[in-house]
């Protein structure tokens, strides 16, 4: 069998201590801190792209800036190790908006046709909806006693 490298290793315990930050033995409070905090960074870079919609002649930097946002919530919301069944529905919930609202992205910038980019505007005004409708349920649940 061959031997592990130190950088393995180094993966690998990183790796370990990152979910036991959230998993081991983390509580409710722990958890939900650590959920919000893997949102909230990125609020005002999706909240400026959405923004952006407006201007369609900038419409492949827009959609380039809402891609971004929208991967890095993401990548930051799947790599929590959570435990609690409510937060981990709240985090599924959050995750498929980014979905369709990255689907959307992609759309703004490969189309020029009228309807498609209504779409869009209309799809992530639904994001913007659902976006605060989540971290409202996240704050109400984490609150909760």
């Amino acid at each position: 069998m061959g031997s592990i490298t130190p950088s393995v290793k180094t993966s690998v315990a990183l790796a370990l201590s990152a979910l036991c930050s959230v998993g081991c033995g983390a509580g409710r409070a722990d958890q939900c801190n650590a959920l919000v905090g893997a949102i909230s960074p990125h609020v005002p870079a999706l909240n400026t792209a959405i923004e952006g919609l407006g201007d369609l002649k900038a419409k492949a930097t827009v959609a380039e800036a809402l891609s971004t946002a929208l991967a890095d919530t993401d990548r930051d919301v799947a790599a929590l190790a959570l435990t609690d069944d409510t937060l981990v529905g709240l985090a599924a919930s959050y995750r498929e908006q980014i979905t369709a609202t990255a689907a959307l992205a992609k759309d703004l910038s490969t189309t020029d046709d009228t309807t498609k980019l209504q779409a869009v505007i209309v799809g992530t005004d639904t994001f913007v909806t659902r976006q605060g409708e989540i971290l409202h349920d996240i704050n109400a649940y984490c609150k909760a006693k």
